[in-house]
């Protein structure tokens, strides 16, 4: 065991690691941001601008990794600061998070006249200069007085913080093997998180159940891009833990600590199990060791003030607030429509999951993959496929810069699928692909090329022995027979060699590239083998695609063009997890030219092409607060009596009951009689009845009853299925988060809201936040200046007011709906997301 303190010699170097100052400026300002970083250069700061951006790089992503890392940020205002789309919608909103969530110290210098005033969260800061007059307004001499006393004003800053922190020395105590990994790596090295966890692991083989050995540091990460001193590293695993719990830093515990801040390093630890299996082995629950730090990287949450340590777990593998139950309707649902999908000869289908980042949507894909992937009990959806599905990770980001993503989509589908096949077919799928592959660099032809020579190699053979008697031909016909072997084996490699090159039997991106160019018309050959790849798998394939949110407009785009054009023929699953606006936007980018001649009345480009996208899109649900604070108030009551069986116990008596009632009246009757005297069972019955309703006999009841709402639709024959799947999940999302509880919402009042989400999307975004403004909608005079110009034409649009009306199903929306209705969102809505 050692003890590590930074000591006073080395505080230079510290400074200069550790403050890392961020100028957030218009490029238009190139000239303003250059003079004030030569102020700073004699400093030795490590000033961070755009421009060290690398060729080839991410900036979007760079610039992300920056913001969260700055210990101090610096805004040039002008009237094009204030002007950019990407600083005030990015850049700005990050850094003020990160100055009212962990106190980080921003500047804003106003460089040129410009309306600072008429900013709220501008005008509230402390402004340079003091005045607050424009630095450019002043002669040279003032402007580099100005600039000069700023400069001095932040290093008086950066130095009073070292002086309050010097004497607070943070102890490392280490376990005699991580002191061993820390030895073996330079201090000054700056290395990644897998090389320490390599290390590690390598050390304890016996780590996560023997699962240490599979680890491989080379595999983690496409982003290399987070690189610190192993101390640096260990400091920072060190802010995650609770000192009086965790006073010793092990192995195990590093590891862990290094996980939650390398999202890359985590998806591999976790795909391979590692990560559940070190978790099991702590001696103290997971949760209860974690500063609020920590619990917010683990959980993407501060740790409530409810929570019960005991209770905490892998949150990919225990779901205490009943998303498994909406995952399990969500499968049941799928189940149903593959079904129909099969029997009608329809195509792929494509699923939205929508939620902003942070919001658990990989959490939730681990849930639905463990729902369909297990054997579904007949009496939960008779009729449907019952069978495990075959369920395949695309990590979009991941894959960005590997090429073709049909192509890195389609290889993961092989190797995935390849290890979820058992037995037999197995080997007859691996034998079917590896043909394939290798007919695609046209190695037949080339092979017939080979055997031509070798033809010619054996003609030689069989007539030059008729030389040997002459004397001056036999040396000569000795030299052809030889020659003619070897150019037949040169050719014969030769021909190997290019066939292989030009196949697909690499897998790797230039290998698709080349398939692209030498195949005549690739794209039909390769919509015909993902036809076979489908045929060849059998049992229900679904493709779960996540962090599409993290990757570029271009890419985001082509990934989704790519599913509709190549693989949309076969009845597959796409359950694509990413922000809705993250998407739109991307659409409306790429496509930015056709914007003002394509937007329609409260739909906009971006919504129209994730329309045309997805069949079904719906938000992550989420318990109200009050309910929330119920259930874990009741889980410390009971703690110390009730156990995980008992809470077990409980479900099945509310799976049970539930599964008796025959009417949607009869369930929401069950809700409200279940109260909230105990939350557990208020939770299961809810949990139950989530299900109950995606049972196709709900369904297809839904159905029925939302027929009168035909002629509030579109004239699209798509219109009524989006319907009926956009208000089951609805329905589905008003019992999860307990509205039902503050008022009777008629089931016809939700299926007219759910038919302005799918329809106005715009405009429900504008009722959900001015509810007051319906009143208006069908009025010939109504206040023009409180509506968004691009809004106003619908509130006098006769389609709107019928919906809203409720025409020809006796029943009509109004404020009070809507503002029930608006208590359910979770995010901002997206184009069909379901809220």
């Amino acid at each position: 065991m050692s003890e590590r303190v930074f000591e006073e010699k080395n505080k230079a170097e510290d400074i200069q690691n550790k403050y890392k100052v961020f100028i957030s400026y218009s490029r238009k300002d190139e000239a303003w941001k250059k003079r004030l970083v030569t102020h700073f250069a004699a400093l030795q700061f490590d000033i961070w601008d755009d421009r060290r951006i690398e060729t080839g790089k991410d900036w979007h992503q760079e610039i992300q990794e920056v913001i969260k890392t700055a210990n101090l940020a610096i805004l040039l205002v002008s009237a094009d600061f204030l002007a950019s789309k990407w600083i005030i919608s990015e850049e700005v909103p990050r850094l003020l998070e990160r100055r009212d969530k962990e106190g980080l110290r921003i500047f804003p210098v106003i460089i040129k006249p410009c309306a600072w005033k008429q900013v709220n969260w501008l005008a509230r800061m402390s402004l340079h200069p003091k005045d607050g007059r424009p630095i450019s307004s002043g002669d040279e001499q003032q402007i580099e007085t100005d600039l000069l006393a700023f400069v001095e004003e932040v290093t008086t800053i950066i130095w009073q913080t070292v002086d309050e922190n010097k004497d607070i020395k943070v102890n490392l105590q280490l376990s005699p093997s991580v002191e061993s990994v820390e030895r073996s790596i330079s201090k000054k090295d700056k290395v990644l998180a897998s090389v320490i966890v390599a290390s590690i692991l390598r050390a304890h083989p016996e780590y996560a159940e023997g699962k240490a050995k599979t680890f491989n540091a080379e595999a983690t990460s496409i982003s290399k891009d987070k690189r610190l001193t192993v101390n640096e590293w260990l400091y920072e695993v060190r802010s995650l833990y609770d000192q009086e719990k965790v006073p010793l830093l092990h192995g195990r515990i590093v590891v862990l600590g290094l996980s939650l801040l390398d999202q890359a390093l985590s998806r591999q630890l976790t795909e391979k199990g590692i990560l559940s299996a070190l978790i099991k082995e702590n001696r103290e629950p997971f949760e209860s060791i974690l500063t609020p730090k920590g619990h917010e990287l683990q959980y993407g949450k501060p740790a409530s003030p409810y929570s019960v340590p005991t209770h905490s777990d892998n949150p990919t593998e225990v779901d205490q607030l009943g998303r498994k139950a909406f995952a399990q309707a969500l499968a049941i649902n799928l189940r149903g429509i593959y079904e129909s999908n099969q029997s009608e000869n329809v195509g792929a289908f494509l699923l939205h999951i929508h939620g902003p980042w942070g919001s658990g949507k990989t959490s939730f894909l681990n849930f639905l993959r463990e729902c369909l992937k297990e054997e579904l009990q007949d009496n939960l959806c008779p009729g449907c496929v019952s069978s495990p599905w075959i369920v395949v990770n695309f990590n979009a980001w991941q894959h960005q810069r590997l090429g073709p993503p049909w192509w890195s989509l389609m290889n993961a589908i092989y190797q995935q699928a390849s290890q979820q096949i058992k037995g037999r077919s197995h080997y007859q799928f691996w034998i079917k692909e590896w043909s394939w592959r290798l007919s695609t660099g046209r190695l037949h032809y080339y092979m017939l090329i080979a055997l031509f020579f070798w033809a010619l190699a054996l003609i030689v053979w069989r007539i030059l022995p008729y030389f040997n008697g002459m004397a001056s031909l036999s040396i000569l016909a000795s030299y052809a027979q030889s020659l003619s072997i070897i150019f037949a084996l040169i050719v014969t490699f030769w021909s190997a060699i290019l066939g292989i090159s030009h196949s697909l039997v690499s897998g790797s991106a230039r290998s698709a590239r080349t398939f692209m160019e030498s195949t005549r018309d690739p794209l039909e050959a390769l919509k015909d083998h993902f036809k076979d790849l489908v045929k060849w798998i059998q049992p229900p394939i679904a493709i779960f695609i996540d962090d599409v949110d993290r990757c570029q407009a271009s890419y985001s785009v082509e990934l989704l063009e790519g599913i509709q054009t190549l693989f949309r023929d076969s009845n597959v699953f796409y359950v694509i997890a990413a922000d809705g606006r993250w998407l739109r936007t991307s659409y409306e980018n790429v496509y930015d030219s056709f914007t003002n001649n394509v937007n329609e009345p409260g739909r906009p480009l971006g919504y129209l092409f994730l329309e045309k996208t997805f069949q079904l899109s719906v938000s992550l649900p989420r318990l109200s607060p009050e309910l929330q604070d119920q259930y874990w108030q009741f889980l410390i009551r009971v703690e110390q009596s009730k156990s995980k069986k008992d809470t077990d116990k409980i479900r099945v008596i509310a799976q049970q009951k539930v599964q008796l009632l025959q009417t949607e009246g009869e369930i929401l009757a069950e809700l409200k009689r279940s109260g909230a005297d105990n939350p557990v069972y208020d939770q299961a019955i809810r949990e139950a009845s989530i299900v109950r309703l995606a049972m196709p006999d709900f369904v297809a009841r839904t159905e029925h009853a939302l027929r009168p709402f035909a002629s509030l639709l579109e004239p699209n024959p798509r219109a009524m299925k989006r319907l009926v799947n956009a208000y089951g999940f609805q329905r589905i999302i008003y019992i999860y988060s307990g509205v039902w509880r503050k008022s009777d919402i008629e089931p016809k009042k939700l299926a007219l809201w759910t038919i302005i989400h799918l329809r106005w999307p715009l405009l429900a975004e504008y009722l959900e936040n001015h509810p007051g403004m319906i009143k208006h909608i069908g009025n010939e005079t109504f206040p023009e200046k409180e509506i968004p110009e691009d809004l106003r034409e619908l509130f006098q649009n006769t389609d709107v007011y019928n919906v809203i009306e409720g025409k020809e199903v006796g029943i009509s929306l109004d404020e009070q709906a809507i503002r029930t209705f608006a208590g359910l969102r979770t995010t901002d809505s997206s184009r069909g997301v379901v809220t």
